[in-house]
Order: C-alpha cells, then sequence, then structure tokens
C-alpha cells in the first residue's frame, strides 16, 4: 500500500542507500542494488511512462511514483500498469 511504500522511500533516504547505485552500462541509465555479496541491476526507468524508478528499502521493490508500478529485484513486473519489466542483459 502506499503508507508502507513512503516508509520504504524513506528509510531508503535517511540511511542514504548506500546499497544502490547509479550508472550507465552500454549507454543505459541502470540501478544496482546490493545485498549479502549479490547485485541485482536493472533498468533505472519505468517501461510505463519513462518515469525514474525508486527503491523502496522495506519491501525491497523498486516503484514507479508516477502510476505505481512495481518490480521485485529480478526486474519483474508484479503491479502494474507495466506489463514489461525492467531487466538488464549484460
Amino acid at each position: 500500500d502506499a503508507c508502507s511504500s513512503l516508509k520504504g522511500y524513506y528509510e531508503g533516504f535517511k540511511n542514504k542507500n548506500n546499497k544502490i547505485e547509479y550508472k550507465k552500462i552500454n549507454g543505459i541509465d541502470v540501478m544496482i542494488y546490493k545485498e549479502n555479496d549479490k547485485e541485482y541491476i536493472v533498468k533505472r526507468k519505468c517501461p510505463h511512462a519513462k518515469c525514474n524508478l525508486l527503491f523502496n528499502e522495506i519491501e525491497k521493490t523498486f516503484d514507479c511514483p508516477c502510476h505505481s508500478s512495481r518490480f521485485d529485484l529480478e526486474g519483474n513486473p508484479i503491479k502494474g500498469p507495466s506489463k514489461y519489466n525492467i531487466k538488464i542483459l549484460l
């Protein structure tokens, strides 16, 4: 729900989201989330309306602030309106 999403964003900002790194790979803006020696690399823009995604620290999801699409750590859509994933192929 919206309350837990806001709480997740706040936790990330409060902790400076030191688990998130932003960079370009092959010309694509990506977000890299690091946890337990594993990296999750996803596109930074939502496929639905191209808004920048935010990382939800509590729920461990990549969320779109524009239309509420949500993606799991692997980049799969778990809530629409986006029907496309944000996976990056290396």
